[in-house]
């Protein structure tokens, strides 16, 4: 029925396309300034369909490439959020190390590190959001205590996600910088862009949260 239904909505289209050509030319030989306006509206129209033709094109090849493995032409977006804590490097890189704290952090249903990968370089944590959606990130480098590199590996179509955690001593604490860079096929939507900044935001927030918390609960253990 969709189909059907395309297909009615496409002859439709190039009726009215021919018919409004037809009627161009008819006032263009009658000398009627109206003829001219008109071509010229269908000419730009259909300069305009061939190349949105041309550019979803080129958007459906690089996600056939990037589905099959393939090289492809990329669209790179960038962003970063950074936090400050009253905390040393040391205490922050163990909250947010271990797979198990995106069940603090992310408030994913469960996390942990995938059995069989090594420690640090090459290791690949499982994450099982609430509702059942399975993700695998995979460390590609590390220096413990500093900073780590990982990227997405599941689910397997997900575009090219590196993100990077950088933590930098400061003199009241350090500084927690976290870092997106992913590599699309076609541009990324001003949606979806907002949606990982605020992703980001969001983490290093809740990472000062749980540190907060995590010193009130040691001060009512020394009282």
């Amino acid at each position: 029925m969709k189909r059907a239904v395309s297909v009615y909505a496409a002859i439709l289209q190039i009726t009215g396309f021919i018919t409004l050509a037809l009627y161009g030319v008819s006032r263009f030989k009658s000398q009627d300034p109206r003829g001219v306006a008109v071509l010229t509206l269908l000419g730009c129209g259909l300069l305009l369909t061939l190349a949105y033709f041309g550019w979803h094109y080129c958007n459906v090849k690089n996600m056939r490439r990037m589905a099959a493995g393939e090289s492809f032409r990329a669209h790179t977006f960038h962003s970063h959020a950074a936090a400050e804590y009253g905390h040393a490097p040391e205490t922050v890189w163990q909250l947010i190390r271990p797979a198990e704290a995106a069940m603090l952090i992310d408030g994913d249903a469960q996390a942990f590190k995938v059995p069989g990968t090594p420690d640090g370089e090459g290791e690949r944590q499982c994450f099982i959001s609430a509702d059942g959606e399975v993700s695998v990130i995979e460390v590609l480098s590390e220096v413990p205590g500093r900073t780590a590199v990982t990227r997405a590996v599941c689910p397997p179509d997900l575009p090219s996600a590196i993100t990077t955690y950088t933590l930098e001593p400061t003199t009241v604490g350090c500084r927690l910088t976290m870092e997106t860079l992913i590599e699309f096929p076609v541009p990324m939507s001003a949606v979806q862009k907002q949606a990982i900044r605020a992703y980001e935001r969001s983490f290093v927030e809740k990472v000062g949260h749980l540190l907060e918390r995590q010193s009130v609960q040691k001060g009512n253990q020394n009282l």
